[in-house]
C-alpha cells in the first residue's frame, strides 16, 4: 500500500510542477503579447516651411522691353544667321551625316543656356513665339546628337 501511495504521492507531484510549468509559459506569452501590444509612437520632427520669394510676372510688352528678353531674342536670330537656310534639318541626319554648318560653337550654346535660364526663371518662355523655339530645338537636337 505504501508503494502505491508513494506512486500517487510522486504522479501528483509531477503533475503539480508539469502545471506550474504550463502556468509559467502562459504568464511569459502574456507578457510578450502585452509588451508587443504597447503602441509604439513615432517621433514626431518639427518642419520648417520655406518660403519662396514669388516673383511678379511681368506682362507681355513690360518683357519684351527686358534686356534679357532682347539679348535672347538676339542669339536665337544669330543662330539662324549662321546656319543656312538651304541647309534643310530633317530626322534622317545622323552623327556624322550632321553638316558642319548645322553645329553651334560651345560659347554660342553656353549664351543661350544661361538667358534661356533667366527667361525661365521670369515665367516668360511662353512670350517667344513657338515657330522660333521650334526651329532652334530641332538646331540643337542636332548639335546634341553630333556631340555623342
Amino acid at each position: 500500500m505504501q508503494t502505491v501511495d508513494k506512486e500517487k504521492e510522486a504522479i501528483d507531484i509531477a503533475r503539480e510542477k508539469n502545471w506550474e510549468a504550463v502556468k509559467r509559459k502562459h504568464e511569459e506569452a502574456s507578457k510578450k503579447e502585452e509588451a508587443e501590444a504597447t503602441i509604439v509612437r513615432p517621433k514626431l520632427r518639427k518642419v520648417e516651411k520655406r518660403l519662396v520669394p514669388v516673383l511678379e510676372v511681368l506682362s507681355v510688352d513690360e518683357l519684351m522691353e527686358t534686356n534679357t528678353y532682347q539679348r535672347f531674342n538676339k542669339l536665337i536670330e544669330s543662330v539662324f544667321e549662321t546656319i543656312d537656310d538651304d541647309i534643310i534639318i530633317t530626322d534622317e541626319m545622323e552623327g556624322p551625316d550632321i553638316p558642319e554648318d548645322v553645329l553651334l560653337p560651345r560659347y554660342q550654346l553656353q549664351e543661350l543656356c544661361s538667358e534661356a535660364a533667366k527667361l525661365k526663371n521670369l515665367g516668360a518662355m511662353e512670350a517667344i513665339p513657338a515657330d522660333k523655339l521650334v526651329r532652334l530645338l530641332n538646331i540643337l537636337e542636332k548639335n546634341i546628337r553630333a556631340a555623342e
